[in-house]
């Protein structure tokens, strides 16, 4: 774990969802997931994953429409006219993929949980698009959560000031009494310490190899290795050590000889 968090009487904490709360996953995870929509809309897999790519400011953003718009949307930038059954069908299938990045980081519900029982209150802001407000409900996180904002949405997507606002207004608490939590994406780090939140940057084991759209460059703020070690920033005792070497093995003593 990297160096203990100085201590902040904070009121909320502020989490980032992908690559935060849910581990980040790398290019070749999506594209595979990608490919299984693409299949169902009879697209080419790479001019699929491509058109995913490109158009993700304008998905987190609603601007391509509901969910069945953004399939037939994301279809003819294909080449592919597809009908309301396959645009149905297509979507059915890209949230039974999306749920398995929506999956818990290790530790993320028992640090929401911990959170929500010392009185803190808890924010989730995430750009997404509309696979995490689908399944929010159903997801571990969602009862230690008092609000969660998706850019999809609000309209608008980090680092805008107007989502910081937004998250801070449905939890009852100034950024300045708020600590802020993401692995960097969308700029947000920048954006929440502009917006007057103490920002931290995880960065989990999984950090080097994760996709990350607008990534955060040159942050040189605080950053942390597991979600465990804001325990100390909002006054609540410091986990025990993490080891993440080889497990030493004890070894019994040899009898002496007779």
């Amino acid at each position: 774990m990297s160096a203990n968090l100085a201590a902040h009487a904070a009121a909320g904490a502020v989490f980032d969802f992908y690559g935060t709360l849910a581990p980040g996953t790398s290019v070749d995870e999506r594209d595979e997931a990608r490919a299984a929509v693409a299949q169902t809309l009879g697209c080419d897999p790479v001019a699929f994953a491509a058109a995913i790519r490109a158009s993700f400011g304008e998905r987190a953003r609603g601007r391509t429409g509901d969910p069945l718009a953004t399939m037939r949307w994301l279809a003819a930038r294909c080449g592919v006219e597809i009908s309301a059954d396959d645009a149905q069908r297509a979507y059915n299938t890209r949230l039974e993929v999306e749920r398995a990045f929506m999956r818990p980081r290790p530790e993320a519900v028992e640090v929401l949980s911990t959170l929500n029982a010392a009185g803190l209150k808890i924010g989730v802001l995430s750009d997404c698009t509309h696979e995490l407000p689908h399944c929010w409900l159903e997801l571990p996180f969602a009862p230690f959560v008092d609000a969660a904002v998706f850019s999809v949405e609000t309209g608008k997507r980090k680092p805008d000031p107007a989502m910081y606002a937004e998250v801070c207004a449905r939890i009852g608490a100034e950024p300045s009494d708020c600590l802020y939590v993401g692995d960097g994406g969308s700029n947000e780090l920048t954006g929440a310490k502009a917006a007057g939140f103490r920002a931290i940057q995880l960065r989990g084991p999984e950090f080097a190899g994760a996709h990350t759209y607008d990534a955060e460059a040159g942050w040189d703020g605080e950053i942390i290795t597991d979600l465990r070690e804001i325990y100390p920033a909002v006054g609540l005792a410091p986990p025990p050590p993490v080891s993440r070497g080889i497990p030493r093995v004890t070894r019994q003593p040899t009898p002496p000889r007779r």
